[in-house]
Formats: structure tokens, sequence, C-alpha cells
């Protein structure tokens, strides 16, 4: 089940699958292909995840962009694309349509549908829904897909060097991504998801546990009120904080009206998170925590999901061990040798889940994977005796 907090509308396994293959079907009429890319730019919303399970069932290419993006951003991602059936929001329509007034990308987009109501000569999305009500697939994906060639998801990165690109995996890259070992607490698991459907942790975790049958609570708008207000009222076990929730959740004036007994396992990635901070949460709501480390190009990279927290060191900068098929090495940043345990040098990655490259930018994904598969991450860090990962800065910055 997925359930969207700011509206507390909920939407079931049963009702995703009957409503995403009414969307798919809707869409075939309106002359999707395979060839054609569904790109997204909306905040996360019911709507939207059926829209991208949508997507899933027809076998085509799913494009989310990060909601925050401005004008500029989306000019430039759409412009690499070549057909295009958008799903938006009414709160983005004045950003797509000043886009669309690029006649290069105006050519190139087929539909536009908006999610949450009307805007201009735009579709419906209830429209779209009726159009394709009580039908369903013929077969799932409808079109063909080869699953190690085919792109299944297109993800928006700065890519090691710190400029845009889009980051492509295949459907077998990604299922490998989302094909891990979660650790669930409790009986009744339920996970928040405070991350847009436009990051890898976003469309990740949504994949991840609608497919496993744990309910996700959703935000169409955040607001720290409303995670901890949520976190009471939908009974949350997990959830994937960010460091400032982090300070936050600690301070009493924030949390004391709310009863967050339910929370039993935090974690958190993409930044550096104070351990003072983690041992202050570990204390006040006796919960367990995991820091990792994953990337767009890539996945998850340790094992911060996987691992029992109940084995978690909590060491500052711990990111976890290897996740399973993950190999890391670090190598010395001026003759790109091996480095051995506790020496600081550019952390590189190799494992199958490897995303397949960059859009249209052969120079940059050469430059990412070298020739014996290798990820360069352009992060600075090291591993210790016992094979914990820690990152100490970034290869860009040094560079600067």
């Amino acid at each position: 089940m997925s359930i969207e907090a700011n509206s507390d509308t909920k939407l079931t396994v049963k009702e995703l699958i009957t409503k995403s293959n009414a969307l798919a079907m809707a869409l075939l009429e309106k002359g999707i292909n395979k060839s054609d890319i569904i790109l997204t730019f909306a905040n996360n919303s019911i709507e939207l995840v059926i829209a991208i399970f949508a997507s899933i069932w027809l076998g085509t290419t799913i494009c989310p962009i990060s909601p925050i993006a401005n004008v500029h951003e989306i000019e430039s991602h759409l412009e690499k694309l070549d057909s295009l059936v958008i799903f938006t929001s009414t709160t983005k329509t004045e950003i797509i349509s000043k886009a669309l007034k690029n006649s290069k990308i105006n050519d190139c987009v087929k539909l536009i549908t908006i999610l949450d109501g009307t805007y201009d000569e735009y579709i419906d999305f209830c429209e779209l829904l009726k159009l394709g009500s009580n039908q369903r697939l013929p077969t799932v994906p409808y079109f063909t897909v080869d699953p190690v060639k085919d792109i299944f998801l297109m993800l928006q990165s700065s890519g090691t060097t710190g400029v845009p690109k889009s980051v492509l995996h295949t459907h077998y890259g990604y299922s490998l991504i989302v094909n891990y070992e979660c650790w669930t607490p409790g009986k009744k698991p339920v996970f928040g998801n405070i991350t847009p459907f436009g990051s890898l942790s976003g469309s990740g975790f949504l994949f991840r546990f609608v497919t496993s049958g744990v309910p996700i609570v959703i935000y169409r708008a955040l607001s720290e009120q409303l995670i901890v207000k949520s976190i009471e009222k939908y009974k949350i076990t997990f959830m994937f904080i960010t460091p400032p929730l982090g300070h936050r959740l600690i301070d009493g004036q924030l949390v004391d009206n709310y009863d967050l007994s339910s929370l039993q396992f935090v974690t958190v990635s993409g930044a550096a998170f104070s351990a003072t901070v983690a041992k202050t949460l570990i204390h006040k709501f006796n919960v367990k925590f995991t820091q990792g480390y994953a990337m767009s190009e890539y996945g998850l990279i340790t094992d911060f999901l996987e691992v029992d927290p109940n084995e978690y060191e909590l060491i500052e900068g711990n990111l976890g061990r290897p996740i399973a098929n993950t190999e890391i090495k670090v190598i010395d940043l001026t003759n790109g040798s091996n480095l051995g345990p506790n020496s600081d040098g550019e952390i590189c990655v190799r494992g199958p889940q490897m995303f397949a490259g960059y859009l249209n930018n052969s120079l940059a994904t050469n430059e990412a994977i070298d020739s014996e598969g290798w990820l360069h991450t352009g992060d600075i860090g090291h591993y210790d005796q016992q094979n914990r990962l820690f990152i100490t800065d970034r290869l860009k910055e040094l560079i600067k």
C-alpha cells in the first residue's frame, strides 16, 4: 500500500495494478510507443506512483526529474531527449510552458498530462484513467524488453565530475539495485519515504517496498511537523532521513507533542551525519541506526540497509561494508596504485548493478568507468581493518 500523508489518500496494491493498467491502455490509445520516454516532473503523489508503474507495465523508459528543478535545468534535460510523454502537476506547469517555447523541445513532446487538475489544453490525469478504465494490458511488459540493453530508468545527476548528466540504468542493472535484503523492523513494518522519486533513493525505495508488500508513506509537500505527525498516525517503523531532519528530531519543541514510539530504525545517506546526533537519536527514541553510501551511477555501495542494525558499529563516519556483489578499492591520487587499510585515496567500485552510461556522453562515461570496469566515484576516503568504509573528502573539491 502507498499512503500520501498530505491528503491521507491510500492506494492498495490491487488499486495500483488496476489504475496503472488503465493508464497504460489509455497511453496506448494516445499513440505511445516503446521509443517514447515517460518524463515526470512533479512532487511525490499517489497519481505519480500510478504513472510510474504504468511505464513499468508498458516497458518504456522512465525519466523522473527532481521537483525543485528550474526552467534552465528542465530545458537542458529536455533538449537531450527525442520523444516525450510528460506527467506534471499544476505547480510545475509554468516551468513546463516556458521550456516548451524552445521549438526543439516542443516538437518532441507527444503528450502532457496534469496529475492534479487542469491547465490550458493539457490532458487531465483523471480523464486518461477513464479512457482506459476496465482494461488490462494483454502482456506485461507490453513492449518487448531486452533487460540487458534496454534502459529502464534515466536519472539526473551531477555525476562524478559535478557537471549535470543523465544516468542510464538498464532493466537488469536496476533490478539488482532494488533487489537487496532490506532489514525491516517489526511484525508490521511501515516505511516513511521523504525523498523525491526523481532521486535514486526515492525511486529505489518506492520500487523496493511496493513490490515487497511493505506499506510506504509518501509526501506531496514536506514539512517537519507533517513528518513527525505521520510517524504517529501511520505507525511508521523505519525511515530514511537527512542530516537536517536528524537534528530537528532531537529538538524537543518539534517532537515532544507526538508519539513516535513506533519508530524503530532510521538510516541516512548522502551527506555526513554526526555520530553525536546519531547517539542522541538512538537514546531519545530507542531506535536502531545505520549510515551508508550510495550513488546515482551505482545504487547501494555499502550494506547499511541490509545489515542488522544491532550489528552496526556507531563510529564517526562509518558507512558500512561493501554490499553483496560489489567490489571496492581505494587508489592513490597520483599514481593509481591500490592502497591498503586506513590510507586515503579515491574510492572506486565495481559490480553488476553499474549504470549503463551517461546519455549522449561517451566521453564522460569513459572518464567515470575505466577499462577494467571500475567506477571512479570522485570521493576520497579509506577502509579500515574491518573493511568499513569512510569518506573524508571530495576529489573535485580538491581539484578546485
